[in-house]
């Protein structure tokens, strides 16, 4: 693997040197008054200064490297192994193109911090992907193992802090990206159902993509209640989820109740959670005591 080496000498001035696997001997680079590993555990980026409001980053990519000169406040960091940079708030990287460094615009640097069980589950404890504006809308990019995606333009971009980004594509369809995704979450896959953002994601399979159900939240994996109104007690509507679809299945006044499972009372009808399935009773819903004897009675 190629690396850098420093070297000071005696009149204080710091030495870069480049050493290739492939070449015999070292290449001198550069000098400057100060240096500097952007990481003490990597050899693969420095950077240079000799107090003058800039520094001089140098980068090995393959067995090449790259250098840019940059105002001494411009933030650096390393994502996925790669180097990228910033001015004005913009961050860039350089890639190797037909014999030539080329700079690549990257965006806006957005990072997500994640608490664990994601930071396990996804082998990092922050989440770093950009966002540039253009003219039909924002484009999404992050890298996923070194290899950078750019996943498309979109009407808004939304994260949950746990994980999630959720790009808007248009009329509330979504598509939806996690750390490692090198393709969009795929519902038939991965669950059809995902709750998030004040709502509920529903995957579409027709449009393999994601519906979003505002003010919804999940009730087992195949049932979706939104309350209307913000006193307990209120309307709410329970609906079973069919395939791509919500159907309404139950709506009025309504109730918590806990015997030996969670359910739903609606208008004296119960609805309860079977925890072995996570699945509502929708074929078998039971009437309350008061219902039968109001029903018994054929009083309204």
């Amino acid at each position: 693997m190629s690396k850098f080496l420093l070297r000071q000498t005696r009149d204080g001035m710091q030495h870069l040197y480049f050493d290739d696997p492939n070449n015999e001997g070292f290449i001198k680079v550069s000098k400057a008054k100060n240096a500097k590993f952007l990481n003490e555990h990597s050899t693969q980026n420095v950077i240079l200064s000799n107090n003058r409001g800039s520094k001089t980053l140098f980068s090995i990519v393959g067995n090449k490297f790259f250098e840019v000169t940059l105002p001494e406040s411009s933030k650096i960091k390393v994502i996925g192994g790669v180097c990228i940079y910033e001015r004005e708030k913009v961050y860039y990287t350089k890639e190797f193109n037909k014999g030539a460094w080329v700079e690549k615009t990257l965006g806006t640097l957005n990072e997500v911090f994640l608490s664990s069980p994601d930071n396990i589950k996804y082998k990092t404890c922050y989440w770093v992907y950009f966002t540039k504006n253009m003219s039909n809308g924002i484009e999404l990019s992050y890298f996923v193992d070194g290899k950078y995606f750019i996943w498309g333009v979109y009407e808004a971009i939304k994260e949950n802090y746990n994980g999630l980004v959720f790009a808007l594509k248009n009329n509330n369809c979504y598509e939806i990206f996690t750390p490692i995704s090198i393709a969009p979450l795929n519902g038939t896959k991965e669950g059809a159902v995902i709750e998030a953002l004040g709502g509920v994601f529903l995957w579409n399979k027709v449009n393999k993509n994601w519906v979003f159900h505002e003010k919804c939240q999940t009730f087992g994996k195949n049932a979706v209640y939104r309350i209307l109104g913000e006193t307990y007690g209120k309307h709410i509507e329970l609906y079973r989820i069919n395939e791509e679809k919500l159907e309404l299945v139950a709506s009025g006044r309504w109730r918590w109740m806990a015997k030996k499972s969670l359910a739903i009372c609606i208008e004296e009808m119960i609805y309860s959670l079977d925890y072995a399935k996570d699945e509502v009773d929708f074929l078998t819903p039971k009437p309350t005591f008061k219902k039968r004897v109001k029903d018994f009675l054929k009083l309204k």
